[in-house]
C-alpha cells in the first residue's frame, strides 16, 4: 500500500526492497529492513521518554546514517523534526532551538556540547551518540543536581524496545520545521506537513523516474530544504542513499571519489557546490558511466561553467530545479543541450499539478512574456511560518482553483507554452541613475567571462549610481577593470557595466552552501580601500 504520510516512508521502502543497500553509511551499509528496525527502535525510545505528537525534536549531528534515522524516528513518533546545522556556532543554534520551542534533541555529544544546546529553555531530553557522560556533567552544571536534562546514549540502538506503541499520524499533521539561512534577513521557521512533504516526494519520483535501481549521492545538509529530496523521495522510490560526510562536501575530490566508487546515479546539489566539483573534483579521473542525472538549484548556473560540467559528465541529464523552501521544488527543466553564454535557461513548467501566476505591483496578472512577481499554487506548499502569522498572511493569497498562492518575491516571465523564466529576486534589484538593474543578471553575465569563476555584483559605495563586482578568477588568470569593462560593455547596458572590480580568493558561504551575497554586497557598499582590492583603474 502506498504511504500517505512521511512517517510511513521507511517501512514502505523496507517492504518494497527489504534487502540490498538502503542507506550506505560512511562505515557500513544498511538494508531498508535494517534501517526500519533501527528507526522503529529510536522512535519507540522517543515515545517511551515522553515525547508527544507535535513536540519539536531537533537533529543536531554531522551527516551520516544516524542523521537519516533520527529524522524518520521523529516523524514516526508523531513529533516535528527541526534540523540544525551541525557546523553552526552557538549564536546561530540558540535562536532556532528557542524559537521552535525544542524540548528534545537527537544528536552527537561533541556537536551538542559545542553548540551550547543544553542551555535551551524547556529542553528535557537528549538522545546522543558518543561520550554522553560529559553531557550529563554539563547539564548538572547548568541546572543543578536533580534538574538536569535526561540524557540517553544511543550508540547501540539494538538494545531498545522495537514494540513500543507509536501514535497515529495523519497527512495534515505538522512534520518538519526548517529555518532559512537568514541570507535575506532574520531566519524564519517554515512549517511543512506530512502531506506537503509527501506531495513533493511523489512529484519528484515521478518527474525524474526514480526507481529502486538508483543510488543517490547525499549532497546537502539536513538544515537546507534541498535535503527533502534525499530524506523523502529516496525512500519513496526504495532507492539507495549514499551518505557523504561534511568533509566529503568540503573537499570535492573526496566527494567524487566516493560518488564514483559507490556508482551513484543521481546528484542534487547547489550550483556553487557543483562548480567547486568542476574546478577541484578531479572529474576526469573517475568513471561516471552510472551517473544518469545531475540536478542543480539554489542559484543561477553560469553558462560557461555549466557547459564545462556537462562536457565532463556526458552521460548525465542536467536538470534545473526551482522552488523556495516554502513550496519545496515547484518547477524543473531538463536541458537538451549546453547553453551558449547569452542563452537563458528556464526554470520550466510547474512540477506535477503546480500552478504559476505572474502579477504586477498591483497584483494583477500580466500578459505572457511580461515580467512580474511569481506566485505558486501547489500541494507542496508549507502550512505557515512558525510563530509569524504576519508573514504567513503577507505571502498567502486565496486561490479558488487550488491550494492558496504563495508569493515568492521572485521576478519571472511566463511564455505561451507555460514555461517560467526566472529573472532574479525582486529584492536583488537596484535603481542606478533611475534605471532598474537586476544584480543576478549582471552576475550571470560577468561569470561567463572566460577568466571568472564566481562573481557578485552590488552598488559601489565609492561612487553613487555605479556597480562594483567581487570576483573569483580561474587558476592562473588575471583581470583588470578596464578589460572587464570592455568585455561587459558588449553584453550589458552602460549603467550595469562595473565601475569597480574587487578580486578575491574565495566567496563567503551561507550555511546552506550558497554564496553569501548579503555579506559581499555590504562589503562593496563600504567602498573597499586599495589595500583590500586588486582593482586597476
Amino acid at each position: 500500500m502506498a504511504p500517505n504520510t512521511l512517517s510511513q516512508l521507511v517501512s514502505h521502502a523496507a517492504s518494497t526492497r527489504p534487502n540490498g543497500d538502503g542507506i550506505v553509511g560512511l562505515d557500513q551499509a544498511f538494508s531498508w529492513r535494517e534501517v526500519q528496525d533501527r528507526v522503529r527502535r529510536l522512535a519507540g525510545l522517543l515515545v517511551a521518554s515522553g515525547v508527544e505528537p507535535g513536540d519539536r525534536v531537533a537533529v543536531l549531528r554531522p551527516k551520516g546514517h544516524e542523521s537519516f534515522e533520527a529524522v524518520h524516528a521523529i516523524l514516526q513518533a508523531g513529533a516535528i523534526m527541526v534540523p540544525i546545522d551541525p557546523m553552526a556556532p552557538a549564536a546561530a543554534v540558540t535562536p532556532v532551538l528557542t524559537d521552535s520551542g525544542t524540548t528534545a534533541i537527537i544528536g552527537h555529544s561533541p556537536t551538542i556540547k559545542r553548540s551550547e544546546a543544553l542551555t535551551t529553555p524547556n529542553l528535557r531530553l537528549v538522545l546522543a551518540t558518543g561520550d554522553t557522560d560529559k553531557l550529563i556533567a554539563t547539564t548538572r552544571e547548568i541546572t543543578g543536581p536533580g534538574n538536569e536534562v535526561e540524557v540517553t546514549n544511543i550508540d547501540d540502538l539494538i538494545r531498545f524496545d522495537a514494540d513500543v506503541p507509536l501514535p497515529d499520524v495523519s497527512p495534515d499533521d505538522p512534520a518538519y520545521l526548517i529555518y532559512t539561512s537568514g541570507s535575506t534577513g532574520t531566519p524564519k521557521g517554515i512549517l511543512h506537513t506530512h502531506a506537503s512533504g509527501l506531495a513533493y516526494a511523489r512529484a519528484t519520483v515521478d518527474q525524474h523516474r526514480m526507481s529502486a535501481a538508483d543510488r543517490i549521492g547525499s549532497m546537502t545538509g539536513l538544515h537546507f530544504d534541498m535535503s527533502t529530496f534525499e530524506l523523502y523521495a529516496v525512500p519513496l522510490a526504495a532507492a539507495a542513499l549514499v551518505q557523504m560526510s561534511e568533509p566529503h562536501l568540503r573537499f570535492p575530490a573526496s566527494f567524487t571519489e566516493r560518488a564514483a566508487e559507490q556508482r551513484t546515479t543521481m546528484w542534487y546539489g547547489v550550483t556553487f557546490l557543483l562548480q567547486q566539483i568542476l574546478e577541484r573534483g578531479a572529474l576526469a579521473e573517475r568513471d561516471w558511466r552510472h551517473l544518469r542525472m545531475v540536478m542543480f538549484a539554489g542559484e543561477v548556473f553560469p553558462a560557461a561553467a555549466l557547459r564545462a560540467l556537462m562536457s565532463a559528465l556526458p552521460h548525465a541529464l542536467f536538470v534545473n530545479v526551482y522552488g523556495p523552501a516554502e513550496v519545496n521544488a515547484s518547477n524543473t527543466w531538463d536541458l537538451t543541450h549546453p547553453p551558449d553564454d547569452d542563452e537563458a535557461i528556464p526554470i520550466g513548467p510547474g512540477l506535477a499539478d503546480a500552478q504559476m501566476l505572474i502579477v504586477d505591483d498591483d497584483e494583477n496578472p500580466v500578459p505572457n512574456g511580461s515580467k512580474g512577481i511569481l506566485w505558486v499554487s501547489a500541494h507542496t506548499r508549507m502550512r505557515e511560518y512558525w510563530n509569524r502569522p504576519d508573514l504567513s498572511t503577507a505571502t498567502r493569497r486565496h486561490n479558488p482553483d487550488g491550494p492558496d498562492w504563495y508569493i515568492t518575491g521572485d521576478v519571472a516571465t511566463l511564455d505561451d507554452e507555460g514555461v517560467v523564466w526566472f529573472h532574479g529576486r525582486s529584492d536583488h534589484q537596484v535603481k542606478l541613475r533611475g534605471i532598474r538593474v537586476e544584480l543576478e543578471g549582471v552576475e550571470s553575465t560577468i561569470t561567463n567571462h572566460p577568466d571568472v569563476l564566481h562573481a557578485v555584483a552590488g552598488p559601489w559605495g565609492g561612487e553613487p549610481g555605479t556597480l562594483a563586482v567581487s570576483a573569483v578568477l580561474a587558476p592562473d588568470a588575471s583581470l583588470d577593470l578596464r578589460s572587464l569593462q570592455r568585455w561587459a560593455a558588449k553584453k550589458l547596458p552602460a549603467v550595469a557595466v562595473p565601475a569597480h572590480l574587487h578580486i578575491t580568493g574565495a566567496m563567503p558561504q551561507t550555511p546552506s552552501g550558497k554564496i553569501d551575497r548579503k555579506v559581499i554586497r555590504t562589503f562593496l557598499a563600504k567602498s573597499p580601500t586599495s589595500e583590500e582590492t586588486r582593482c586597476q583603474n
